[in-house]
């Protein structure tokens, strides 16, 4: 009786250890799988942990832009706020102004290019005017080669003269 729980549990474990990717002998014993399942279990967290902090830097990484709006209705505007986040990574906000060089985090920026405005086209069709409606990005994003050591050290010199950090 022993025997049949002891070739179920290693059935279970089989299938445990296939859904996870681990590797082992066909003729492997009850004790020998469950360790190395047991193993893959404990050091997961941690994987999966390291592979968030990765997504979490790559989307915080900032990114050196110049961002023109192209929406007529805000051809006023000299900046915006931008906010973007989600499970992983937490919300970012941040004002950004317009036609100015500016810095802004790798997930606002791919927030920024997928923004777009709807713009209404006229036109005569058969005698009559027919309206259509158009999306169009809202943003024109020029992305700048990242600053090199020489220019940072300008800027902190010239910020710490002005005092403005």
């Amino acid at each position: 009786m022993t025997d049949t729980n002891e070739l179920s549990e290693l059935d279970i474990l089989k299938q445990r250890a296939d859904d996870m990717g681990i590797e082992y002998s066909p003729r492997i014993g009850v004790d020998a799988l469950r360790e190395k399942v047991n193993a893959k279990l404990t050091t997961a967290p941690e994987v999966a942990e390291s592979k968030f902090s990765a997504h979490r830097n790559e989307a915080l990484k900032l990114v050196r832009v110049i961002i023109t709006n192209l929406n007529p209705s805000k051809k006023e505007y000299e900046a915006e706020y931008f906010r973007a986040g989600n499970s992983v990574i937490p919300t970012v906000s941040r004002l950004v102004p317009f036609e100015v060089e500016t810095h802004v985090e790798q997930i606002l920026l791919n927030h920024i290019k997928t923004r777009k405005y709807a713009f209404v086209k006229t036109f005569r069709k058969d005698g009559k005017d027919v309206s259509e409606r158009l999306l169009r990005n809202e943003f024109q994003v020029e992305v700048l080669p990242a600053l090199t050591k020489e220019e940072l050290e300008n800027l902190a010199a010239e910020q710490s003269k002005r005092q403005s950090v």
